[in-house]
């Protein structure tokens, strides 16, 4: 397998799209076109399949189409994205030439950690554990005119307390995760929850794949 480059984004110094902040997220549109968001500068970029630039949206606030922590973005299929803003609990609509178009809500404590296409008007919400007071983490199908339904709830696995030696309290994480892993297929989510070896797959007709592994004791060898 071989590569070629195609272009290169971002400068030292120039107009304010060339100078990139944090680059948090790269998706391509259907047409090629490249999206690039830009968390420190709180703005997403599009480029056309050259590299050329075709727009710039989004700034710092708390106002319609701006960010106080911009987290990931979804780019539907006829070249509109969506935002997440976790810090404000809510999205920012943006259509295919980069205007505002409007600001989708979410139910109250929703904070979104991940959002995917599903669709010409409707994006998959992952939110993040840390704002959830329930021991699951509810997974969403959010449309643009804020309608929010959940598909699927994955169980959450708590730290462990423990106490060493020298008598101080110490969180460890579980043995195995939690790893959650998901992505879209054709406006269907794809959910990989790393504990459970469990693949889901919802939107339409909802399959999924297991592989349950009994524990077994800790060896010698394995202490080695």
């Amino acid at each position: 397998m071989s590569t070629e480059h195609l272009f290169s984004i971002g400068r030292l110094e120039g107009r304010p799209w060339e100078v990139l902040g944090s680059a948090v997220e790269v998706e391509f549109g259907l047409d090629g076109s490249l999206y690039l968001l830009d968390r420190d500068n709180a703005a997403v970029h599009s480029f056309d399949t050259q590299g050329r630039h075709r727009w710039s949206a989004g700034r710092s606030g708390g106002g319609p189409g701006e960010f106080s922590a911009l987290t990931t973005m979804a780019v539907l299929p006829g070249g509109d994205v969506v935002i997440a803003d976790q810090a404000q609990g809510r999205l920012e609509h943006f259509s295919a030439s980069g205007l505002h178009v409007g600001t989708i809500s979410l139910p109250e404590g929703v904070r979104p950690r991940r959002i995917h296409s599903a669709g010409a008007r409707a994006v998959w919400l992952v939110p993040s554990s840390a704002a959830t007071q329930s021991d699951s983490l509810p997974l969403m199908h959010v449309t643009v005119d804020s309608r929010a339904t959940v598909v699927a709830n994955v169980p959450i696995r708590t730290p462990a307390v423990v106490r060493d030696g020298t008598n101080l309290r110490r969180t460890l994480p579980p043995t195995f995760g939690p790893v959650l892993r998901t992505a879209s297929a054709g406006g269907r989510l794809v959910v990989l929850d790393g504990t459970e070896y469990r693949l889901a797959l919802h939107g339409g007709e909802r399959a999924a794949l297991s592989r349950p592994l009994a524990p077994r004791p800790v060896t010698a060898a394995d202490r080695e």
